[in-house]
């Protein structure tokens, strides 16, 4: 389970077989050269063109609340099952103090709809990258129907709060779907940042504090590549996808798929306790961390020998 820094827990290196073009610059003593995996010379272009009702199915803003009803409440917020919505990051803005002191009405969240759907040429506040903003929002939709599809099964959505994507750039969407704070940005996020660090990784964190309130959760995240497959841990990435679990749905969920419980005993009649924590020694889920013996503003950096002096010698 990966945590903590690379540049201080060793560097992995690959050996690929590649081909190599070169040429001369015209008018000059220089050579250029371009050097590529042969494993990334076939790349499959996709078109950057969407159809109408693609568009359409991934326009729905955050703002559920002023353009159409929730339907549940999830996490402890109102939501909807039927969409993943998006918003965007502050840093995507060009005046982000505009954005963030401009109250959200139902004509601006109708207008960000229309600008997703085609029906107008620009977003209602000026961003940087447009088109490219606009290509992320309808592309990243493309996991929502598989999303949506699982929401009633019932091996998935006891055990998670939320599924979600961030994009590189500054694209957030997430289902259930429901309004997030215009603050939020995914780029920043520990999630975001530590599955940069361990491209290639699933990666687990520690419980910490919703940011849409639904209580302490963990993690797991992982980076999405672009371009050909198999994917590399240095090639080119273009977004993080999440999964959120509640602390007691983790701990359920480390039960149901490990057999542990609490009449677990070795082969001396002893009771064995499960526990989960990273490779840095930080506990991911404990069961105190589950009965409230350690207080949840110490969970997120709990480290083994807290508990354990001799496991962590």
């Amino acid at each position: 389970l990966s945590r903590g820094d690379a540049r201080t827990e060793g560097v992995e290196t690959k050996q690929l077989p590649f081909t190599i073009w070169y040429g001369p610059i015209k008018d000059t003593e220089l050579r250029v050269a371009v050097a590529m995996a042969d494993q990334d010379l076939n790349v499959e272009e996709i078109s950057s063109t969407f159809t109408s009702s693609t568009a359409a199915a991934a326009s729905k803003y955050h703002r559920i609340d002023l353009t159409s009803n929730s339907e549940c409440a999830h996490g402890g917020v109102a939501a909807t099952k039927s969409a993943a919505t998006f918003k965007l990051a502050p840093t995507v803005f060009k005046d982000p103090s505009l954005y963030l002191d401009v109250a959200e009405t139902t004509n601006m969240a109708a207008a960000w709809e229309n600008w997703i759907k085609g029906a107008s040429t620009s977003p209602p506040i000026n961003v940087h990258n447009p088109e490219t903003l606009r290509r992320d929002i309808i592309a990243s939709n493309g996991i929502a129907s598989s999303w949506i599809s699982s929401a009633s099964e019932s091996n998935v959505m006891p055990f998670t709060v939320w599924r979600y994507i961030g994009t590189t750039s500054g694209v957030w969407r997430v289902f259930p779907g429901h309004t997030s704070s215009l603050q939020y940005n995914p780029t920043i996020r520990p999630w975001f940042t530590r599955a940069l660090l361990y491209r290639g990784s699933n990666v687990v964190s520690t419980p910490y504090e919703d940011a849409s309130g639904a209580g302490q959760v963990i993690t797991l995240s992982k980076v999405i590549y672009e371009g050909a497959t198999p994917y590399q841990s240095e090639d080119p990435y273009t977004a993080v996808a999440g999964i959120d679990f509640t602390l007691g749905r983790f701990w359920n969920l480390l039960l149901t798929f490990t057999g542990c419980s609490d009449q677990l005993v070795d082969s001396s009649g002893r009771k064995v306790l499960c526990f989960a924590m990273d490779q840095s020694g930080y506990i991911i889920v404990h069961p105190k961390f589950v009965d409230g013996s350690i207080p949840l503003d110490q969970q997120s950096d709990y480290f083994v020998g807290q508990l354990y002096p001799r496991l962590a010698a």
